[in-house]
C-alpha cells in the first residue's frame, strides 16, 4: 500500500499495474498472518510480521498482460489453478478460496523462504487476481 491509500484502492492499483485489468474488489476470503522475517529493499533492512488479505475480485475491463513485476498473467480455470502454484503458502491460501463459504479463513504462517518483500507482494496479488473471472 502507498502512504494514504486505502486497502481497496491498493488492491485495484496493484492489479492494474501488474496485470492490466480493472477490477471490482469483493469480500475477503482469507486473512493470513506471516510471522517470518524477510530482507527488505529500497532502504528497508528487514520486513517483520505482516498480514495478507486475499480478496475475491471480478474483472471489469482489460486483458491480462505481463508487467515489469509479473512475467505472466492469464485467466485460469478454477480447477487448474493448483497445478500452477508452487509456493506451499499460496496453495493453502487458494484452497481457502475454493472452500470459501462466506466466512474468511484465518491462517498463521511462518515462512522465511521468500527472498524479498516485493516477491511476497506479488504472490499476494497473484492470489487475489486468480478468482476474478470464475
Amino acid at each position: 500500500m502507498e502512504v494514504g491509500e486505502n486497502v481497496i484502492d491498493a488492491v485495484k492499483r496493484e492489479i492494474m499495474e501488474e496485470a492490466g485489468v480493472d477490477i471490482e474488489v469483493g469480500e475477503v476470503f482469507c486473512i493470513a498472518s506471516n510471522t517470518g522475517k524477510y530482507p527488505g529493499y529500497n532502504g528497508v533492512k528487514e520486513v517483520p510480521t505482516k498480514i495478507m488479505l486475499d480478496f475475491i475480485c471480478k474483472a471489469k475491463s482489460g486483458i491480462p498482460r505481463p508487467s515489469d513485476e509479473n512475467s505472466e498473467s492469464a485467466y485460469v480455470p478454477k480447477d487448474k489453478v493448483l497445478d500452477l502454484i508452487q509456493a506451499p503458502a499460496i496453495i493453502e491460501r487458494y484452497k481457502a478460496f475454493l472452500g470459501y463459504t462466506g466466512r474468511p479463513a484465518i491462517m498463521i504462517l511462518r515462512l522465511n523462504g521468500i527472498k524479498t518483500l516485493k516477491q511476497c507482494i506479488l504472490l499476494t496479488v497473484y492470489q487475489s487476481r486468480i478468482p476474478m473471472k470464475l
